[in-house]
């Protein structure tokens, strides 16, 4: 998946580090307003993976087949900032058979299905949309987003440009 799709190499370097210690992945279209180490597992043993909460509930339909696991019914799962850490996590979770069962299929959302199926397994949603918020109502507001108990933001697809109004506001 990483030779074929940029989302491939996303997950191939995650899990390859997750072998190596805890990895905290954070896309760069977030942007933090208050301390974010409190939301941090300070556990560092065994398998453990949890994503944010998203939105919008958005998977790649054909892993959700291959895995059997429903996650339209249990979570909306965001990829953009996760936490994950164990050995052997592509073996225990036989993702070659997830990735050959897509292969060439890939697409933007195949990465985020395969982290929400590692995390619906272990830790869920660590950090909800109170927390890291995920939205898009204020797509065209010219004033900075309020951060108020707000730990961050993750700026996707049509509010990506208010990531630099709310850097210019409120950093």
């Amino acid at each position: 998946m990483a030779i074929f799709h940029p989302s491939g190499k996303k997950l191939a370097l995650i899990l390859r580090f997750a072998e190596q210690g805890p990895v905290l992945w954070k896309d760069s279209d977030i942007l933090f307003f208050n301390d974010f180490t409190a939301l941090i597992s300070a556990n560092n043993t065994g398998f453990a993976c949890g994503n944010t909460a998203d939105f919008t509930t958005a998977y790649h339909g054909a892993i959700i087949k291959i895995t059997g696991n429903n996650l339209y019914e249990q979570y909306n799962f965001d990829a953009g900032l996760l936490y994950v850490r164990g050995k052997n996590i592509y073996e225990d979770f036989d993702l070659k058979h997830i990735i050959e069962g897509i292969h060439l299929k890939y697409d933007f959302l195949s990465e985020q299905t395969i982290f929400a199926h590692l995390a619906s397994k272990s830790m869920g949603v660590l950090w909800s949309l109170d927390v890291v918020k995920s939205f898009h109502t204020d797509v065209q507001e010219v004033k900075g987003m309020p951060v108020q108990n707000v730990v961050a933001r993750h700026y996707t697809s049509n509010v990506r440009h208010l990531f630099w109004r709310d850097a210019f506001f409120k950093l």
